[in-house]
């Protein structure tokens, strides 16, 4: 239903001739918790079939099902947060399950990051490499999301592969991968924009990295 509504508000801002496009963008949720950072990440499974050899594209329920532990494992090996002190906070994976975006089909990965004990406070750096560390054309979106509206707040690219998240506690904690409580306008040019729907970064085809 959540990926229905934003559907229809894609539809009436983006151009129809766009449309057409593979989606080939990582759209990053952010939700700062009060003590913790909430991250959900919607990944075209076309993207990670591409980039791993994978098949989970063809049926995509079952396959992301089965492949949960892979994608857990794959997600956090290339997938990193970082304090103001420079010290790496512990992640986890709360959920993977298979879903649907604009029309495409992604896995859907929450996770939590909590920083260590006695850590700074301060913004944290994002690093993420899923697909990106294959297909070094992939653009990762990263929105903040605080419960009242969203904003697009950094790109992760494989020259800018860092994105800098707030973590200061903002109201009550709402893990909302589809954007959903903010304005309609807003939430729909935030996925918009992550699934290459608006304007050049739906154009460039991926290709993977030369491997010798």
């Amino acid at each position: 239903m959540r990926a229905a509504v934003l559907a229809g508000l894609l539809l009436s801002l983006a151009p129809a001739p766009a449309l057409a496009h593979d989606a080939g963008s990582t759209l990053v949720t952010v939700t700062p918790g009060y003590d913790d950072l909430g991250l959900t990440a919607q990944i075209p499974l076309s993207r990670i079939d591409f980039a791993y050899h994978t098949t989970l594209a063809g049926d995509p329920r079952r396959s992301v099902e089965q492949a949960r532990n892979w994608l857990a494992a794959t997600v956090l090996d290339r997938v990193s947060l970082t304090g103001p002190d420079g010290r790496a906070w512990p992640l986890r994976v709360d959920s993977i399950i298979a879903d649907r975006l604009e029309g495409f089909d992604t896995a859907r990965v929450e996770l939590t990051g909590t920083p260590p004990a006695c850590a700074r406070r301060g913004p944290a750096d994002l690093r993420w490499r899923v697909v990106g560390d294959v297909v070094y054309t992939h653009r990762v979106f990263v929105g903040r999301h605080n419960g009242a509206g969203a904003e697009l707040t950094g790109l992760i690219t494989r020259k800018r592969p860092v994105a800098r998240l707030p973590v200061t506690a903002t109201g009550p904690e709402v893990r909302a991968g589809a954007l959903l409580g903010t304005p309609g306008w807003l939430a729909a040019v935030v996925v918009a924009i992550a699934l290459g729907v608006i304007g050049r970064y739906s154009r460039a085809r991926p290709r993977r990295l030369a491997t010798g």
